[in-house]
């Protein structure tokens, strides 16, 4: 039989996960500290995330291309009679 050992709390003083439930001053308090180390390490890139956006919303728009191409030339070999060449 496999025996399983619980490992410790990562904090000496880490309370157990069923402990009183926290206070709406300290909640509060505990997501305003999150929200300021999230900017913190947002600060560096923050110029940057436009470009990436609107790189990666042409990059979206560029994948379509090859479907719409298929499309086309799926009209062309499709149609009656002889296809033109400039359509091929």
């Amino acid at each position: 039989m496999v025996e399983v050992q619980q490992s410790a709390p990562i904090g000496e003083d880490a309370p157990p996960l069923a402990a009183k439930a926290a206070e709406p001053d300290e909640v509060r308090a505990q997501a305003k500290a999150a929200a300021r180390a999230f900017s913190g390490l947002m600060r560096p890139v923050r110029a940057m995330m436009p470009v990436a956006v609107a790189l990666q919303v042409l990059a979206a728009a560029a994948t379509i291309v090859p479907f719409i191409a298929m499309a086309e030339l799926a009209k062309a070999f499709l149609a009656d009679g002889q296809a033109e060449e400039s359509r091929v």
